[in-house]
């Protein structure tokens, strides 16, 4: 266990690998309490946390700020089939081609419990958060406000496509609010493309429901 933590400017100084602060592997599955990740580099993805195989690492009381991944996941990457736990965090000013916050990938199961994603920035896709592929998170009290992306998807970007094959990106809110985000061609709040599935339930959205919702083949 680890608590109280400070993970501070660290960087990954080979740009295809991940994790500026931490990066866990395989069955690693260790809890981090009331820990920051700050200003970290993660090179291609991860800038502070960068989750793969069957991890299942717990975060509590968590805060990833100022994080930076030239690719993907500015403040947190999850891939293959891991199932982290996030609960009681804030997710806030970190920087990403896309998934600038948080990018979910492969097919990944992780949770969310009462977690803020604001004000975090990427060029292309996903400013808050970005979920592709088979991911199937679940968010529980999921707030999303403040995020910016250049291109689509201001406050969260989905899709299941991958170089023509067509997989099922699930994910699942049991009460979200989406606030103040924006992107610069489509969903503002959030798109959703490509043979994607969203459930949800007792949520808030702010804002032209034409600007914060789009919606292209899906299911």
């Amino acid at each position: 266990m680890f608590s109280r933590c400070r993970f501070i400017e660290n960087r990954v100084t080979v740009t295809v690998y991940g994790g500026g602060a931490l990066r866990l592997k395989q069955d690693c599955a260790p809890t981090f309490t009331d820990c920051h990740f700050i200003r970290n580099n993660g090179g291609a993805e991860g800038g502070g946390i960068w989750l793969t195989g069957l991890s299942a690492a717990t975060f509590r009381g968590c805060v990833v700020t100022d994080n930076i991944a030239y690719v993907e996941g500015g403040g947190i990457y999850v891939e293959q089939q891991a199932h982290p736990t996030f609960a009681d965090m804030l997710v806030n000013g970190n920087v990403a081609d896309s998934g600038a916050g948080i990018t979910l990938a492969g097919s990944c199961k992780p949770t969310f419990t009462n977690v803020t994603v604001d004000g975090n920035v990427a060029t292309d896709y996903g400013g808050g958060i970005e979920s592709r592929l088979e991911a199937r998170p679940v968010f529980t009290g999921l707030v999303v406000t403040n995020n910016a992306a250049g291109k689509d998807g201001g406050g969260l970007y989905s899709t299941g496509l991958l170089d023509g094959a067509t997989q099922l990106s699930t994910f699942t809110f049991n009460g979200a609010r989406f606030s103040g985000n924006r992107a610069s061609l489509s969903g503002g709040g959030i798109r959703v493309a490509n043979g994607c599935v969203m459930l949800a339930a007792a949520c808030g959205w702010r804002g032209p429901m034409e600007c914060w919702l789009f919606f292209e083949h899906t299911l």
